[in-house]
């Protein structure tokens, strides 16, 4: 009966949430307007102008006043805690509400600007919204910021430029997790930063700029954290640490006191660090090392104590004391492609082969290891290849690649060739190496991924060999409804959820490889945010180890400072883009080692075809005012 009650009020929330989505954004936005007309027609005509001067101060207080005062119902779900991610929910519902009425004011610029630049109706606003704490600190139109009711900033707190506050995380499981954020007294925020989950920053702390933090951390009292600086989940800050530019502290690591991490060091995969110049594996408290009966008896078994060697030896971890409910995506930091290799690795140690929903569904050590050991009993014959490559697809893998392109294929070139002389027009567009490209047969563009600017002017520069059978992966988050799913069926372009498995574009990659297409990729995963490539990730290499296809660098420059990560179009900047020389897979070694040489070989040519766009650019900019030729 109390399911049924359940599935009734999901149901009604689910129907009611549009309803007032549509009556909130109409009042918000058209009651301030209307009572503006209102009063321009209660003066008269000759002290209308000056009723014009007034009413953008009057609707834009009433547009906050309003905004603030529909969110407040709603305010009862900005809460921490571990929640579905389910829209009928009632905690996910508010969430939303909340959060239209937010957005609503923070994306109104003009009006956000107002609000930030008069004392009395920013503190009104915020406290509106839910705010508690004091308001001695400093944020800027672009600062964004979240979940006010949660957020406690401290005694002279500067949040700089850009931080997400209170963040969320998305698990695979499918549920959020909300954590509460404090600031300490006297706190810097640096720029671009990002504050985790349940993070709290003591007095007299400070977080360079770049800084992000994990979920669960902990800064301690005069702690500091340099420029660039990551600390990971789990970790903890000791009191008066420094922590210096350039470093990185690894998962799971506690930080003590009187701790300096030296700049430009790196410290992974370790419990504790304990002075300026050793980083060693600390041990628990008897509490946090204390196991349920049932956990020990589990670790006994010889076939799990089998299997955490395979996860020891799959993940090079130096762990010797795996917990069963440690979290394979937070405390083995494993992405959605690591645990399918995980998954492999146990299948190759064990005997066995295992459904690909594991991959998914799994969370902790325990629950992988267990699903695992249950395929045991029913085990086929073990699978020796990588599962990304050996499946039958499904039906809507198939009928993604079918000609279905008879006319839109060429209308889309044709567009992309506007594309490209708009480009040479307003932005100077510059391409070299497009000779470089074969004339048939399955390969891989990876490009350096600078701004929403990039696909299009890749794609309007490819000659019509290539673009006629080539195919992207995009995400789901702007091509996954609406006209822009259209679009992409058109532009053959396959959407997925970049937060959730990465399995589905790895097998759509694979398979439209097989049929000797061409693909592009961003191995970076997102846009830069200073417009410098960053680390790429491995999911072109194992293709091209498995696949056994060439991987064409691509280096783009100046559309970072044409259209940057989180802003608008800026300024028509001069684009180039330069094509290198295929990067084959070596006929010798593993898969493993073909796939980290491959992976290693396209990041250094886009590095260094990037690094000269970037140095001919800043050459020419100081001998003449205007773009040259190509280097």
């Amino acid at each position: 009966m109390s399911g049924e009650v359940k599935s009734e009020s999901s149901g009604i929330r689910a129907t009611a949430f549009p309803v007032l989505s549509c009556a909130y954004l109409l009042l918000i936005f058209g009651l301030p307007l209307t009572l503006c007309a209102v009063l321009v027609r209660h003066f008269g005509t000759r002290w209308q102008p000056v009723a014009l001067l007034i009413c953008p101060f009057f609707y834009a207080i009433l547009f906050t006043l309003i905004a603030g005062l529909l969110s407040i119902p709603h305010q009862r779900g900005i809460v921490a805690g571990k929640f579905p991610r389910d829209v009928g929910h009632r905690i996910y519902f508010h969430r939303r509400l909340y959060g239209l009425c937010w957005t609503a004011l923070f994306y109104f610029k003009p009006i956000y600007f107002l609000v930030l630049a008069i004392d009395p109706l920013r503190e009104c606003a915020f406290r509106l919204f839910g705010y508690r704490g004091n308001m001695s600190f400093t944020i800027y139109p672009d600062t964004w910021i979240r979940d006010l009711p949660l957020i406690h900033f401290g005694k002279g707190a500067y949040i700089a430029n850009r931080s997400t506050l209170g963040s969320n995380v998305c698990l695979q499981s499918g549920e959020i997790l909300v954590g509460k954020i404090s600031i300490g007294e006297r706190s810097v925020v640096g720029h671009l930063a990002v504050i985790g989950l349940d993070s709290k920053m003591d007095s007299d702390s400070e977080l360079g700029v770049g800084a992000t933090t994990g979920i669960q951390v902990t800064i301690g009292r005069k702690a500091k954290v340099g420029a660039i600086s990551g600390l990971n989940h789990g970790a903890k800050v000791g009191d008066e640490c420094e922590i210096g530019a350039m470093s990185y502290v690894g998962l799971g690591t506690r930080v003590l006191d009187g701790v300096h991490l030296a700049p430009s060091s790196v410290s992974a995969d370790h419990d504790v660090v304990r002075d300026e110049t050793r980083i060693e594996t600390g041990q628990h408290t008897e509490s946090e090392r204390r196991l349920s009966n049932e956990d020990e008896i589990w670790l006994d078994r010889p076939d799990v104590r089998l299997a955490l060697d395979a996860i020891r030896t799959a993940t090079k971890s130096q762990n010797a004391a795996h917990r069963p409910n440690d979290e394979l995506q937070f405390d083995l930091g494993l992405d959605s492609l690591a645990r399918v290799e995980l998954v492999v690795a146990l299948e190759r140690t064990l005997g066995v082969e295992v459904e690909d929903r594991v991959v998914i569904e799994s969370q902790t050590i325990k629950d992988l290891v267990d699903a695992v050991l249950r395929a045991g009993s029913h085990a086929s014959p073990l699978r020796r290849k990588h599962p990304i490559f050996d499946f039958r697809p499904s039906a809507a893998e198939l009928k993604f690649f079918q000609p279905n392109r008879s006319l839109s294929a060429p209308l889309w070139f044709a567009v992309g060739r506007v594309i490209e002389l708009l480009g040479k027009v307003f932005f100077g567009l510059q391409v070299c190496g497009l000779e470089k490209l074969p004339q048939s047969g399955p390969l891989i563009l990876c490009a350096n991924h600078q701004s929403y600017l990039d696909p299009p002017f890749i794609l309007s520069v490819l000659p019509w060999r290539i673009y006629k059978n080539l195919f992207i992966v995009g995400t789901s988050e702007i091509f996954g409804k609406g006209i822009f799913r259209l679009l992409a069926k058109t532009l053959r372009l396959y959407p997925i959820d970049p937060g959730e498995n990465l399995l589905p574009a790895m097998r759509i990659s694979a398979q439209g490889l097989r049929r000797g297409m061409g693909l592009l990729l961003y191995p970076e995963g997102e846009r830069s945010v200073d417009g410098e490539p960053k680390m790429f990730k491995r999911g072109a290499g194992l293709l091209a180890a498995h696949m056994n296809v060439p991987i064409y660098p691509v280096a783009i420059e100046g559309f970072f400072e044409a259209w940057p990560c989180g802003k608008g179009l800026r300024k028509f900047a001069t684009l180039k883009m330069k094509f290198g020389d295929p990067i084959l897979p070596p006929n010798d070694g593993s898969p493993e080692e073909v796939e980290a040489v491959v992976s290693k070989r396209v990041q250094l040519a886009v590095v260094k075809m990037w690094e000269e766009l970037r140095d001919g650019r800043r050459s020419r900019n100081r001998t003449s005012g205007h773009a040259g030729a190509m280097p």
